[in-house]
């Protein structure tokens, strides 16, 4: 910033736009504050620049207007800084006032009045100031309204700057002629104006767009946003003043700027409640036709039941998910359309995504396409905006988010479920701002990751989602795969309805040629020829009435070129036998599409063929780019091929054709050098313009392909396979790096070294890490093995040591410990001394492996080696800590795991650490409630609870559920643990976790154990250990079993029991997991004991507290002495009994208590009794704390041994209960009292 210009003392920068910075300055003669506006480009500005720049000061300077800002001076001199001195305002803009929200009507109204006033005065001039938008209008110290930067004005002396075709103006604001590079009147103002109060009244912007191109193709062809949606207790007299205001033609529009002022007087009137007896005098008609109805201009017929069900789904009634199918040509886009016409400002606003053909779409396609109009019409296109929307502690998801909705890649993904956990809270969020609905259409062809969101959404809560609409045709489904699957699920789940859309009936034809030829001899014969000739389908249909003249015949044009004007046809048709007309039909529907393809001209035919060759969905831009016009001449094509023949619509800032078939015509009609001659042009724009970004990759490599020049493909292959992996979208991954590897494998034979060596390295890497991802670790270290052979020896060590790295952790996944052992050996011996990440990383997992094995000194020193290499990177520093934390927690020492927890989740602080932290946290709650300190544990799991839930986090969220729910379980809060496991349950349901869903039966099934509902926790165990083995997941499907075969041994059916206990022994012996077999020698004890073995059940005993020392498991070696002193006291040994409970009593301190507690009472009330001690006092404190209506089956087993062998009337009010608890249904299967106790 220099520090000043002639007179003018700088003091600092207010703003900065497109023409330069204005900052604030005083006059150093008058001590005057003023502000002072800079050219950009200083002295080396072009001459067009100083032109504009002068512009704006001539019309400050010679205009004399309280709304106008005022120019004081001007400078410019060559070889100088131009700058103009402007009257000091301090703001704010009309944009920086919305930032507080939207203004009141009244006020909006006024302030707009205000600014109409001012164009009255300078249009009144020749002035036209072509770029009026909120940000232009500053309010002054009296909050009046002052209109500034007239910078791209032009005056009506003089020819228009947009001469050379150069569109100027801020593209959101922009009138159609002014988006179009036409020359400009008044009109384009007041249109801009009108925007500017759409935007003041609803805080929105009316016309969507990813892109200003698309914003610009928005305002020229598609329809506002409906006000009275935004801001339905506004009156529909302002929505048509807004209306006329946004008219496409200028000649519709108000005429002066004056005519509306007036009509905006006339509704503040309305809504201040002094509208005269003559009511409203308005300028603005009441109607006007919309894009979308212009666009289908035959009449419905045939279709009020299923008009009926969209109009109910639209309204937010019902089942919120609704699929609508139809084979081609069906009308299914047009059924929505009509529903929402009709429906008016009641109808909801439309996120609409398609489905691109085949490999024509990438991961999420549609859901993209649907999301991002809607998210730039709200200006929510920053993270820091995403994250304000989505509400508190939202900043971390929505960083997230942005780079994918934006495709800048994956962002901070740890897992599929956090993106779908995001786009819920996005949708939830625009939900609750207005009604909506989620359209998506053509999903038979579908990628599958949008198939896997869909059926997330769909399996969320009711009513926190919009309703949604997702059509397909039935005949292009695959049975076993794609939509059909999902389909069948979330009918049969009652989560979505179907509605089918058949053929038309002849009475349908009959009501629609009744409607479009009124006029016809024999309508009755006309219609059954028509019908008979299209088979019932409304395309043909639609295409057999144009036919009936080479002008279109039966659809003569209205003035506008688009709607039909019925009864229009010559009277040699009208008379003539239906039967007679000469209509050249064609066998096949396309022919009919050629047959009007046949008017166009050249020029056209050759811009809708390059169209076809970029796909189903297309842009202006690009079309100019390849064809090398301009931009605007190609636009302006488009807008007429779209009014003229109905061959295409705009749509959200791009173009589609009419139907698929009218793509397909063009494309096939091709020759096949003229179409690979395209394809590549089009391929070398894209690659030009962006072909190094993933969301783009896809669409140059399969442009390349079309060309026929498969190696040019092959790196965007390549980089597109890798965006989706990063996606969690594993079928558009594989297909995208199977292609590539294919390509890749032949140039290799060709050339086994340089860039084909190269790239089949990277290709067999990244299918190693989808294949990993997906758990098929056989195949991934496969892969990884084959991409490390290709490396040359000695020179590419850290790439051979990563790789080496990656297979040992295959195949330690894959149980062969180790084989992993030596690859991990190998990895470092590969890793150079400078690679200090990537060393740290071999010597982490290789820690893993250790600590599973039980090698808790060698995991511990491989963490400490790695704890020095990542010195200096704090997120590694604190990973490898993390690690240390988990080892000395399975070791079972708490206070060396607690300690490093609290030093993590301390130091945590950056946006990748937050996943460390939450991991911390829940480790760090474990670790609390093992020792004891149950409610700093509780505090500890919910801090992590709240933490994932704002990252988004699904699967681990729900783990902790999970763990809250066994605390709870364990300290008697029954009915709390089975909510928390309910709500974990569905969560795992939506995101389709089948191991997830069999840990919660499992710890389901604990819970009705606890309850004595004995039966049920049967049925529970069974399913886990069903879904465990559907899931491929053998260790937990070993706890389920054990779960299994325990309870039935308390149900007395140690036949039965035998089988799941053997198998989960196996299960963990196969798979070396020394912890858990501590559990399956106790229960082989208790099995023995049941048999009546008590040698074989006290060396099981003696083998599992053996393993449970030597693995440190204090849980596992309570539970082996507490069995223990309960065989010991059914054999009678008294003795040892004693001498085991007294070591008990001794140990007390260092046992978790937490779960026990009432065990060792029981057992220890047993004892007593067994020596002859009065029963009363040792069942009595136990007695006091297990309350009935809370613990039944507990207080149940407690009065069941505290009454064995008394006599009911010396215990009448026990005894009673005793009895009464017998009699509850949920514990009939305990037989009548004289049955075994359970106890």
């Amino acid at each position: 910033m220099p520090e000043s210009l002639g007179p003018y003392q700088l003091k600092r920068l207010l703003g900065e736009g497109g023409m330069g910075q204005v900052y604030e300055a005083q006059d150093r003669r008058s001590g005057e504050r003023v502000a002072v506006k800079l050219l950009r480009g200083g002295a080396m500005a072009s001459v067009r620049e100083k032109e504009l720049f002068a512009r704006e000061a001539r019309v400050g300077m010679e205009c004399d207007h309280p709304g106008l800002l005022r120019v004081l001076a001007v400078e410019i001199q060559a070889g100088l800084q131009p700058y103009l001195v402007m009257e000091y305002l301090p703001g704010p803009t009309l944009k920086g006032v919305l930032a507080a929200g939207p203004l009141a009507p009244l006020n909006a109204l006024d302030l707009a009045g205000a600014v109409l006033e001012t164009l009255d005065y300078v249009h009144a001039r020749g002035i036209i100031h072509r770029d009026i938008k909120t940000g232009n209008i500053m309010l002054d110290g009296d909050g009046r309204p002052r209109l500034m930067d007239f910078g791209l004005t032009s005056f009506s002396d003089e020819t228009s700057l947009s001469r050379s075709g150069i569109v100027f103006g801020s593209p959101h604001y922009m009138s159609p002629e002014q988006g179009l590079g036409e020359t400009l009147d008044a009109r384009s103002d007041l249109f801009s104006l009108t925007i500017s109060l759409f935007e003041l009244l609803t805080g929105r912007l009316p016309f969507r767009g990813s892109t200003p191109l698309a914003v610009v193709y928005a305002i020229i062809n598609e329809e506002p946003q409906s006000l009275r949606r935004l801001r339905p207790e506004l009156p529909e007299e302002l929505e048509w003043v807004l209306a006329r205001g946004l008219a496409k033609r200028r000649e519709e529009r108000y005429q002066t700027a004056a005519a509306l002022a007036a009509d905006l007087r006339e509704v503040a009137a309305l809504l201040r409640g002094e509208t005269g007896a003559g009511g409203l005098q308005l300028v603005a008609a009441p109607q006007r036709r919309t894009v979308g109805e212009e666009l289908f201009p035959l009449p419905l017929a045939g279709r009020d039941i299923e008009l009926a069900a969209l109009q109910s789904l639209l309204r937010g009634e019902g089942v919120p998910l609704r699929f609508l199918s139809g084979e081609a040509g069906a009308g299914k886009t047009r059924l929505v359309r009509e529903a929402l016409a009709r429906l008016g400002a009641a109808a909801p606003a439309v996120l609409i995504g398609r489905t691109q053909p085949g490999r024509e779409h990438f991961p999420y396609q549609p859901w993209l396409e649907a999301l991002r109009p809607a998210l730039e019409s709200r200006e929510l296109t920053r993270p820091e905006s995403l994250a304000r929307f989505l509400g508190e502690g939202a900043e971390a998801r929505a960083r997230v988010l942005h780079p994918f909705l934006f495709g800048e890649g994956s962002g901070h993904l740890e897992n599929r479920e956090q993106l779908f956990e995001g786009l819920r809270s996005l949708l939830a969020a625009l939900a609750a701002q207005e009604p909506l609905v989620i359209w998506l259409e053509d999903l038979h062809r579908s990628d599958q990751a949008s198939l896997d969101l869909l059926a997330f959404l769909a399996r969320g809560r009711p009513g926190e989602l919009p309703p949604m609409l997702l059509s397909y045709r039935p005949e292009e489904l695959s049975e076993g795969e794609g939509l059909a699957p999902l389909l069948r699920e979330l009918r049969s789940e009652g989560r979505a309805e179907s509605l089918e859309l058949g053929r038309l009936s002849l009475d349908a034809v009959r009501e629609l040629v009744g409607q479009v030829l009124p006029g016809l001899a024999d309508g009755e014969r006309a219609a059954r020829r028509l019908w008979s000739e299209s088979d019932g389908n409304p395309f043909i249909l639609r295409e057999l009435l144009q036919l009936l003249d080479g002008r279109a015949r039966g659809l003569a044009a209205a003035p506008n070129g688009r709607t039909l004007a019925p009864g229009t046809l010559p009277a040699s048709v009208l008379d003539a036998d239906p039967e007679r007309w000469e209509l050249p039909l064609p066998e096949r529907i396309v022919d009919l599409v050629q047959h009007r393809l046949a008017g166009l001209s050249a020029e056209e035919r050759e811009l809708l063929e390059l169209a076809a060759v970029e796909g189903e969905a297309f842009s202006a831009e690009v079309l100019a780019a390849v064809l090398e016009q301009r931009r605007l001449t190609v636009l302006r094509r488009l807008q007429d091929l779209e009014r003229r023949t109905r061959l295409v619509q705009a749509r959200e800032g791009r173009f589609l054709f009419d139907h698929a078939i009218v793509r397909r015509a063009l494309y096939d009609g091709l020759g096949d050098a003229l179409r690979r001659a395209y394809h590549r042009e089009v391929g070398d724009h894209l690659e030009r313009s962006g072909g190094e970004l993933p969301a783009n990759a896809a669409a140059v490599a399969r442009h390349y392909e079309g060309a026929g020049e498969s190696r040019r493909a092959l790196p965007f292959h390549l980089a597109a396979g890798r965006h989706a992996r990063a996606l969690y979208a594993p079928r558009e991954a594989r297909r995208h790096l199977e292609q590539a590897r294919e390509e890749a494998d032949l140039w290799w034979l060709e050339e086994p070294a340089g860039e084909a060596r190269e790239l089949r390295v990277q290709i067999l890497r990244e299918l190693g890490l989808l294949e990993q991802t997906e758990g098929r670790y056989e195949q991934a270290e496969i892969l990884f093995s084959g991409a490390a052979s290709l490396l040359t020896p000695m020179l590419e060590e850290a790439r051979r040591a990563e790789l080496e790295r990656l297979r040992g952790e295959c195949l330690y996944h894959g149980g062969q410990p180790e084989a992993a052992g030596r690859a991990f050996a190998a990895a470092l011996a590969h890793c150079p001394g400078d690679e200090r990440a990537e060393h740290a990383r071999i010597l982490r997992s290789r820690a893993y492996m250790q600590a599973r094995a039980n090698d808790w000194e060698g995991a511990l020193s491989s963490c400490r080696a790695a704890l020095l290499l990542s010195e200096g990177v704090a997120a590694d520093r604190l990973a490898v800590r993390h690690t240390m934390g988990t080892i000395h927690l399975q070791r079972g020492e708490l206070e060396a795991a607690r300690e490093i927890f609290a030093e993590v989740i301390t130091e945590a602080a950056s946006d990748e650490e937050q996943y460390l932290r939450t991991a911390a946290l829940a480790n760090l709650g474990t670790v609390l409630w093992r020792l004891g300190e149950s409610e700093a544990a509780v505090r500890c799991l919910e801090e992590s609870l709240t933490l994932r839930r704002q990252l988004g986090l699904v699967i681990e969220y729900a783990q902790i559920l999970m763990n809250l729910a066994i605390i709870r379980t364990k300290t008697g809060a029954l009915h709390e643990a089975r909510r928390l496991l309910a709500e974990s349950s569905e969560l795992k349901a939506r995101i389709g976790d089948a191991v997830g869903l069999a840990s919660v039966e499992n710890s389901l099934g604990n819970l009705e154990w606890r309850l004595g509902h004995l039966p049920e926790a049967l049925l529970r165990f069974e399913r886990a250990a069903t879904l465990h083995r559907s899931g491929k997941n053998r260790a937990r499907a070993a706890v389920a079993l054990h779960n299994l075969g325990e309870l039935l041994l308390e149900l007395g059916r140690v036949e039965d029991a035998e089988a799941p206990l053997a198998a989960s022994r196996a299960i963990r012996e196969e798979l070396g997991l020394a912890a858990a077999l501590a559990s399956s020698l106790r229960a082989a004890a208790k099995l023995a004991a049941a048999r009546g073995d008590a040698a074989a059940a006290l060396a099981a005993f003696d083998a599992a507290a053996s393993q449970a020392e030597r693995t440190a498991s204090p849980d596992e070696a309570l539970k082996v002495a507490c069995d223990r002193l309960g065989f010991l006291l059914d054999t009678a040994a008294l003795p040892e009994a004693k001498a085991l409970l007294a070591a008990l009593r001794a140990g007390r301190g260092v046992w978790p208590p937490a779960g026990f507690e009432f065990e060792l009472g029981l057992l220890e009330a047993r004892l007593a009794r067994a020596q002859e001690t009065p029963p009363a006092q040792a069942f009595a404190t136990l007695l006091e704390q297990v309350v009935g209506e809370t613990e039944p089956y507990r207080r149940l087993r407690l009065l069941d041994e505290r009454l064995r062998g008394v006599p009911a009337e010396e215990e009448p009010l026990l005894a009673a209960e005793l009895a009464a608890l017998r009699a509850r249904p949920e514990f009939a299967w305990l037989g009548a009292p004289t049955s075994p106790s359970p106890a």
